[in-house]
């Protein structure tokens, strides 16, 4: 089986079905994060990360320039008890 290009693996990442988790491997320092596709306002698919999506969930949005921090710094685990709504100036936990 040949394997598949770059470029098919863009395609099937853009026409994946909403609702869709995947992993995605950031390439500087090899952590993995969980993302899911949703459907914004003006009707265009977009990727979330799976954290900021379940904070928004369970409280509300996330005020800007803010972001969700992971507490054990385990990027795979997203349970609403291990993420933190950290402010700009706040120490980088993860």
């Amino acid at each position: 089986m040949k394997p598949r290009s770059k470029e098919t693996r863009k395609r099937a990442s853009f026409f994946a079905p909403l609702g869709t988790i995947a992993t995605r491997k950031h390439n500087k320092n090899l952590t993995r994060w969980i993302k899911i596709s949703l459907d914004d306002p003006n009707h265009h698919k977009r990727w979330k990360l799976y954290a900021r999506y379940v904070w928004e969930k369970a409280h509300g949005p996330v005020k800007p320039k803010y972001r969700i921090g992971l507490l054990d710094g385990d990027s795979m685990n997203d349970d609403p008890a291990n993420l933190a709504h950290r402010s700009p100036a706040a120490k980088r936990i993860d």
